[in-house]
């Protein structure tokens, strides 16, 4: 990992947790998104305190195990972090501050906490079944898992699924033009890049395994049998 990465997990995720975490009181007594980001940032603010508390060092070092290959300079994550920023910081910013161009109304607050919902229950669901597998920082380890149980069983990358049903959930919850226009110009080109950049290893990794694999799975949503 970085010392750039390093830093911002350590430094910047703080900062921009206790911002958003404000953001999200300003609005939640017009808009129930604003319930989500208020929980986000206290939550990204108390895990990693709690997380080191427990276990000694901090969340974004490694699991142990020799890694054997790893994107250098974290370029990925570099990629995705403005789409995210944009969505979670311009949507309520455009809903408190700019003319509405959407409808505001509660059925689309609604589909937004659904989408929202969906997309975090996915994404637990992925990292409780990647266990020690899954990291922020893409690395092979030499005794790494080719992991096809769980939502593995039919999206090859339910993690990142989940993020953009969460982001597209925030957007829609604030009926934010910037928002989604953040998510598909931004994050999920962001998310292209670092998925392909993900399955190179694993094929280089787990070459006929892989591929077989490939053929059976959807990238981001399960395949139309």
């Amino acid at each position: 990992m970085s010392r750039s990465m390093m830093l911002f997990l350590a430094i910047g995720v703080p900062v921009l947790s206790l911002l958003l975490a404000c953001l999200g009181v300003a609005t939640l007594a017009v808009n129930l998104t604003g319930w989500i980001l208020l929980v986000i940032g206290i939550a990204f603010v108390a895990g990693p305190i709690l997380y080191y508390s427990r276990s000694g060092q901090p969340y974004w070092l490694s699991s142990g195990g020799r890694v054997s290959q790893e994107e250098k300079g974290d370029i990925s994550f570099w990629l995705i972090l403005p789409g995210f920023l944009l969505v979670f910081f311009g949507s309520p910013l455009e809903f408190s501050y700019l003319p509405v161009t959407i409808a505001r109304n509660i059925a689309l607050e609604g589909l937004g906490l659904l989408l929202f919902s969906l997309g975090l229950g996915l994404f637990i669901w992925a990292r409780r079944t990647a266990q020690d597998q899954y990291s922020g920082h893409i690395q092979i380890k030499v005794d790494h898992i080719l992991v096809k149980t769980g939502p593995y069983r039919y999206v090859r990358h339910p993690a990142y699924s989940g993020y953009l049903l969460m982001s597209l959930g925030i957007a829609i919850g604030y009926s934010s033009i910037v928002g989604v226009t953040s998510v598909l110009l931004l994050l999920l080109p962001g998310i292209l890049y670092r998925l392909r950049l993900e399955e190179k290893f694993l094929s280089d990794r787990f070459p006929m395994e892989y591929r077989q694999y490939a053929q059976k799975t959807g990238c981001l949503f399960p395949k139309m049998r």
